[in-house]
């Protein structure tokens, strides 16, 4: 076989196991119209390539031992985002990374339309911290408590001025280590490598902007999966997933509230704050906060 036959043929196996995957995830997170007010608590968990995440198994088993409400499954809704093993060449190529981050948009978005009084929360590794920042990035319809960035493939530059700038998150925590070559050597981004960085300054620092709510945990030597492994990191983890301080973004700070009091279709996040009766069958707010019917 010669040299443009081993070429092509290298191609098409790359290009039959990117078919595959997207047969494999589907369309993932349909909308639906089916909204349910007493989850008051979700968190979604979602791993990194080369991997089907067995570490989220064990994840939520802890989540639900040490905080009762998150056993209660009238209360809260734990939930594995899982898309398959897949290798890093086809993560890498630039339409299956659109087709994931888009994918992940619509099931995070699912989950804010269908728990509209929950606290949503988002904890990931590696890859999966990339897919659901930029997911965030590119949704009006996403709004998070807290966003648990492990081993981060983000950029350490990032500036977040559509995301919490934008109230679309209320906290992003990001753990980094300088042992983790695959966060200082990946091509999407090393925030897990340097942590998020203030402007200018290449110091992993706990609090990198002043003025967010932004947190580096800057661990010296951990490599890429051994966070799993080590009881501090997991104190840490338990202690910001604490149920007790679970949150919404305010409504009355979040950009798009205000210009939604006309309206009958408000951003999940709005509900608490406008709408006083909500009719769950017309899935139509009938009176407002401020005593006007609609």
């Amino acid at each position: 076989m010669g040299i443009f036959g081993i070429v092509f043929s290298a191609i098409g196996v790359v290009i039959l196991i990117a078919v595959t995957f997207l047969i494999r995830v589907g369309v993932g997170g349909r909308r639906s119209r089916h909204r349910d007010y007493g989850v008051k608590y979700v968190i979604c968990a979602a791993h990194g390539i080369r991997t089907k995440g067995e570490w989220i198994t064990s994840f939520i088993n802890i989540l639900k031992e040490k905080y009762p409400d998150y056993a209660d499954n009238k209360k809260a809704r734990l939930i594995p985002i899982r898309y398959g093993r897949l290798p890093a060449s086809v993560c890498a190529l630039g339409f299956v990374k659109r087709y994931l981050i888009n994918w992940m948009r619509r099931k995070l978005e699912a989950y804010c339309e269908q728990f509209p009084a929950a606290s949503v929360s988002y904890f990931a590794h590696s890859y999966g911290t990339m897919l659901g920042y930029e997911a965030l990035r590119k949704s009006d319809d996403i709004y998070l408590d807290k966003m648990v960035l492990v081993a981060s493939v983000v950029s350490s530059h990032e500036t977040f001025d559509d995301t919490i700038g934008m109230g679309k998150v209320r906290e992003i925590h990001c753990f980094c280590s300088k042992e983790d070559e695959v966060c200082k050597y990946n091509p999407f981004g090393h925030s897990g490598y340097w942590g998020f960085l203030e402007s200018g300054n290449r110091k992993c620092k706990k609090k990198p902007h002043k003025k967010l709510k932004v947190y580096n945990y800057c661990k010296k030597n951990l490599e890429h999966s051994g966070y799993f492994t080590d009881k501090k990191t997991l104190n840490e983890w338990m202690k910001i997933l604490d149920s007790a301080n679970a949150g919404i973004p305010v409504p009355e700070k979040h950009w798009l509230c205000p210009f939604m009091v006309s309206s009958d279709n408000y951003p999940p996040v709005c509900v608490r704050g406008i709408c006083k009766f909500y009719d769950e069958k017309r899935d139509k707010c009938l009176l407002m906060n401020n005593g006007q019917q609609k």
